[in-house]
């Protein structure tokens, strides 16, 4: 009775765009702020003193990596819904995030080689290894030494194992396919309090609840018949985050046990006031807003090497005055890339094997 509406085109959410802006704002705002200067970095690659050492909201900026896998978990279940099978899946995932990874990492080795760090340079085996998406510690025990081109590249590792188990199990499972993910998550959060450092390394257990909530928010959002078993999952995949963060387990152990529980139940609100569509929220369907979140994937590539090397730089002038300048030049950098590759290339690839053109700005949007 579904087949046929959950094949048609979702609409383009604009609040989750708006929670992508959100979400690559608190990043970039804590490599900027806190993760490449002094104290935390040592010796710090960013020169001067950052004035935001302390404020919270920075502080826990990297925790906008786990709004993006709870909106990762909602848009990746609704493009499987619209996938007749799992190479169609596959490869609608290859036309989204491939083409702009292969312009963000030559255009980050670039500015790293030329502009520094000496210690973030790039060879082509690392080169390689980023496009596809291959963990540098894996590559270790075949005697391939490489890094990412870009350390914001290791979520993309979380992703790609998070997009073949979730296909595995939405093809396998059919109809049943949230009570196979809930048993999936049962299974890995016991697995990983009896042998956290073994399932660790088979899966990805801290961030598959964030995964799940994502997935639990879409079920509901989209009117399925499984709202108690949706409501019932992602309460127990919330109440696992939150004992991580009440015990400063996992994601946590350097984190301040109270500031993450009060970051993680403000991601869970914004869901939650997404479900009821609360006013609150218009301000994330705001044109500007909405297009920083269209380009969020862009920017997330860019920001990190780019914008630390174009600090170093700058580091002529007061941090103040360099911080708006790379965030400005690395914003304009994310949206040339999102008209001038992204959205073609998707375009471009999705309609030559479908015959249909697939626009990223009218249908469905897609997951990090």
């Amino acid at each position: 009775m579904m087949e046929k509406e959950i094949r048609e085109p979702f609409p383009r959410i604009a609040t989750l765009d708006g929670f992508r802006a959100l979400a690559i704002l608190a990043v970039v705002a804590y490599h900027y702020t806190i993760r490449w200067s002094a104290p935390a970095d040592v010796p710090p690659h960013i020169r001067g003193p950052s004035p935001f050492v302390g404020f919270l909201p920075f502080e826990y900026g990297w925790m906008g990596v786990e709004l993006f896998f709870v909106i990762s978990g909602f848009v990746i279940l609704m493009t499987l819904k619209r996938s007749r099978g799992p190479l169609e899946f596959a490869w609608r995932r290859f036309a989204r995030l491939w083409p702009t990874l292969i312009v963000a990492a030559a255009l980050t080795a670039l500015a790293v080689d030329f502009l520094g760090p000496p210690d973030w340079r790039v060879s082509l085996i690392d080169y390689a290894a980023s496009l596809i998406v291959a963990n540098p510690r894996l590559l270790a025990f075949v005697g391939v030494y490489a890094h990412w081109v870009d350390g914001a590249y290791w979520s993309l590792w979380v992703e790609l194992r998070f997009y073949v188990l979730v296909a595995a199990l939405y093809f396998l499972a059919g109809r049943q396919f949230l009570r196979a993910w809930l048993g999936c998550q049962l299974v890995t959060a016991i697995m990983w309090l009896a042998i956290p450092g073994i399932t660790s390394v088979v899966t990805f257990p801290a961030f598959i609840p964030y995964l799940t909530v994502g997935i639990c928010v879409f079920e509901l959002w989209s009117g399925t018949k499984e709202r108690k078993l949706a409501t019932g999952g992602m309460l127990f995949a919330v109440g696992l985050i939150l004992f991580d963060a009440a015990l400063a387990r996992g994601l946590f152990q350097a984190a301040s046990a109270p500031v993450s529980i009060a970051a993680n139940l403000l991601i869970f609100a914004l869901f939650w006031l997404f479900l009821v569509d609360h006013p609150i929220l218009k301000p994330f369907a705001w044109k500007p807003v909405v297009l920083l979140g269209q380009a969020s994937y862009s920017l997330y590539l860019i920001h990190e090497n780019v914008g630390i090397a174009l600090f170093r730089h700058l580091s002529g002038i007061p941090y103040l005055l360099a911080l708006p300048l790379v965030v400005g030049t690395c914003v304009a950098a994310s949206l040339g890339t999102l008209y001038f590759v992204e959205i073609p290339s998707k375009k471009w690839l999705t309609q030559n094997v479908s015959g249909k053109p697939l626009s990223m700005l009218r249908e469905a949007p897609e997951g990090l």
